[in-house]
């Protein structure tokens, strides 16, 4: 459901306020299906992600469960309302010149975070979501999704034994960042934890280790420190 324009007012408006930051780029709705809605398929995604360790959370309960936040400069802001951040949302924003991050806290557990992050692959834009448990400073589950990867090639980051990967990482280490590196052809590191990218498809595993890196640089607040 879109916001309404007094909504889109009020919510611009307050932002507005807040201190500057060109951190981000967020999705463009071409990358979703036309013939679906971008919050349904929004709401799919995350669904996706949270299946690794939060089954329960459904269709039916996904607003009850999950409460949206912004980040902008290191300060979390809660949203009123359950949106998808796509390219109108993020037009909005920009004509305040105010770049923001979108994440989600499950409400019942508030020390675990999604993290959402984009780049490009190969073939056109690739996407994903981990779920970051505060505390431990370590990756519960994570997702992949992509526009147009090849098939056996860069769509493999959307299987589930790339994204199986992700589990138990670490993103920070001694309050530093741990960002991923590529030691070798198809190998990436990041802390004590190895990825084996997806065969054949070096432009796609290099665009997700950026997609990574930006993301960690995007979500320094939570990673290594409680926003205020």
């Amino acid at each position: 459901m879109r916001l309404s324009k007094i909504t889109w007012g009020l919510l611009i408006t307050a932002l507005a306020l807040l201190p500057l930051s060109c951190t981000s780029k967020l999705k463009t709705a071409q990358n979703y299906p036309q013939t679906s809605t971008l919050e349904a398929i929004q709401k799919e995604e995350l669904l996706q992600t949270l299946r690794w360790e939060f089954p329960k959370i459904n269709e039916s309960n996904i607003e009850q469960e999950l409460q949206p936040y912004v980040l902008v400069r290191g300060k979390s802001y809660p949203l009123t309302q359950f949106i998808s951040f796509d390219s109108e949302l993020h037009q909005n924003f920009r004509m305040h010149k105010l770049a923001f991050v979108p994440y989600w806290k499950l409400r019942n557990s508030p020390h675990i975070d999604i993290l959402y992050m984009e780049g490009y692959g190969y073939e056109g834009p690739v996407w994903g979501y981990l779920i970051y448990d505060e505390r431990a400073k370590t990756v519960a589950g994570a997702s992949f999704f992509h526009k147009k990867e090849t098939l056996t090639y860069g769509a493999d980051i959307s299987l589930d034994w790339y994204q199986e990967q992700y589990a138990g990482a670490k993103l920070a280490t001694n309050g530093q960042l741990n960002f991923m590196t590529n030691p070798k052809r198809e190998v990436y590191t990041f802390g004590d934890t190895k990825i084996d990218g997806t065969s054949g498809a070096t432009v796609t595993n290099n665009g997700v280790q950026t997609m990574f890196n930006n993301m960690l640089k995007n979500y320094e607040a939570l990673i290594i420190g409680n926003p205020d």
